[in-house]
């Protein structure tokens, strides 16, 4: 389970996704905007996935095989699919996650990720360097982090 700014989400015995709480960009991931006071399902997300990740407006999922999928706000850069979208009511990969992630976590609308190969990758937000790059520029796909 896992608690974002507004919403919440959980892992069902199956794996799948349950989400509730806030909507305005999509962040439950059920292909709306409309604010859920009840769990509902995640439609593409019904099982398969091992760690949920609720952060500011925006969600993510590892899934059992190792790739990481975002939903939700993108505006930042940080659904790492390639784009700035501002709302993304269903899950998308996150680019060249698709296996092989071991951990995720989500920050201040940056996305983060360790890799079975122990390459550290982030995206999203960058204004204070917190993606570990080097600089402060915000990026809309898995970049590796320096030193690591």
């Amino acid at each position: 389970m896992s608690a974002g700014c507004w919403h919440v989400l959980a892992l069902t015995s199956t794996g799948g996704v349950k989400a509730w709480g806030g909507n305005q960009s999509g962040e439950l991931g059920d292909g709306t905007t409309t604010d859920r006071w009840t769990p509902v399902d995640v439609p593409s997300l019904t099982s398969g996935v091992a760690k949920v990740v609720a952060t500011n407006y925006f969600s993510q999922a590892l899934t059992a095989a190792g790739g990481a999928k975002a939903w939700g706000y993108g505006g930042f850069g940080n659904l790492g699919d390639g784009t700035y979208s501002t709302s993304c009511p269903a899950p998308v990969d996150v680019q060249g996650l698709t296996t092989g992630v071991i951990d995720l976590a989500g920050g201040y609308y940056s996305g983060h990720a360790i890799t079975a190969a122990a390459a550290y990758k982030a995206w999203g937000f960058n204004q204070y360097g917190a993606l570990g790059t080097g600089n402060t520029i915000s990026v809309n796909t898995p970049t590796d982090m320096v030193g690591f």
